[in-house]
């Protein structure tokens, strides 16, 4: 994929992911646990999805593009993302 075209959809998603990992603290705060949890884990799954099929393949692609402090998940270890090791937000994994 073209550079620019990488980079606006780049943003465009890291800047969704952080609106609703936000979202996740509005529905803590408003609605019941049950709910919150149900919410909590339909985010994780739009965020996983987005940075494992979308995210990573882009910044392999072009890496000049990954943001500082956001380590990729490595490529067919996709399991490193649903652990919270890696990725938006992420820590990183050592073993990289």
């Amino acid at each position: 994929m073209e550079q620019g075209l990488a980079k606006k959809l780049i943003e465009l998603l890291v800047g969704q992911g952080v609106e609703l990992d936000e979202s996740i603290r509005w529905v803590q705060q408003e609605a019941s646990p049950e709910e919150a949890k149900r919410y909590k884990e339909a985010v994780a799954t739009l965020l996983t999805t987005s940075l494992v099929e979308i995210l990573n393949p882009l910044w392999r692609e072009h890496p000049t593009l990954v943001p500082e402090g956001i380590a990729t998940v490595p490529k067919g270890n996709p399991e490193c993302a649903i652990h919270g090791k890696v990725g938006l937000g992420g820590q990183g994994d050592e073993n990289q």
